[in-house]
């Protein structure tokens, strides 16, 4: 009963450690990819504005891209930074949100489309291309706070449902084991008694072997003791047969003499005559 309630307790709790474990992490890097996609996306649609502007910077592209840019962050609260760096690294148009105190242009000039995570900021490069030519580049920073209070909200949730389903799992498993092993334990209690049984009818038995077998013995014993008995009265007989043999056979000697002794009386009796 132990055993598989343990074994029933050791599953529910694997799946719990996965749903608490697993599914959050699985959400958090999909919503990071997501997110990664995101930043790229909107980058990229960002550099077609920014490489007009920096192809009119003479007739005032940079002022009309600084303003499209404060207009950018002001609608988006995630967006941290956004510049147009020219090849030689210079800024040419640039918006940092008031919350950020981290170092814009994280990234400097980028000649290839690129993200890298930095603590909770994503920062995007994407490169200025005009006929060809490398022209600039522009850089953006996004924030991650949001989606590391998902993620976090999110592993919490998974957290109380691992921990009510490792709950409903062991009451569950309770309930099971209590009413699967309740005839198994009647019938071991059987079995039991069974054999309780049988250990007290084989005492029983060996017992009374072992009281037939003094008797055998004990019977054993009185037929040697006869037989010795029997033996010394045939040879007390046989004695008694010899003397009366011994004795027969001295008395027809007697008679014999006494025979002859008569026929000499008669032989006297006649020459006396």
């Amino acid at each position: 009963q132990s055993k598989l309630l343990t074994g029933n307790l050791l599953l529910w709790g694997t799946m719990a450690l996965a749903l608490i474990v697993l599914v959050p992490n699985q959400q958090a890097n999909q919503a990071n990819d997501s997110f990664d996609r995101h930043a790229r996306s909107f980058t990229r649609a960002l550099a077609s504005l920014a490489e007009a502007s920096v192809v009119a910077e003479d007739l005032g592209g940079a002022e009309t891209l600084a303003q499209d840019f404060q207009k950018t962050g002001n609608s988006d609260e995630g967006l941290l930074y956004l510049s147009v760096i020219r090849p030689d690294g210079s800024v040419l148009a640039s918006y940092q949100a008031d919350s950020f105190r981290g170092k814009a242009n994280f990234l400097g000039a980028v000649r290839q489309t690129k993200t890298q995570k930095k603590g909770l900021v994503l920062h995007a490069g994407q490169p200025l291309i005009h006929e060809e030519v490398y022209i600039g580049s522009i850089v953006s920073g996004f924030s991650l706070a949001h989606v590391a209070a998902q993620s976090e909200k999110t592993r919490r949730y998974a957290v109380m449902i691992g921990l009510a389903a490792l709950l409903l799992g062991a009451l569950l498993t309770g309930l099971i084991v209590r009413r699967n092993t309740k005839p198994v334990l009647r019938v071991a209690s059987s079995l039991d008694k069974v054999s309780t049984e049988l250990a007290s009818a084989a005492r029983d038995q060996e017992a009374s072997s072992a009281e037939e077998a003094a008797v055998v013995a004990e019977t054993r014993q009185s037929m040697e003791t006869l037989l010795d008995s029997a033996q010394q009265i045939a040879n007390q007989s046989g004695e008694v047969l010899g003397n009366a043999e011994r004795a027969a056979s001295g008395g027809q000697e007697v008679a014999a003499r006494f025979a002859h002794l008569a026929q000499m009386t008669d032989k006297v009796a006649e020459i006396l005559a």
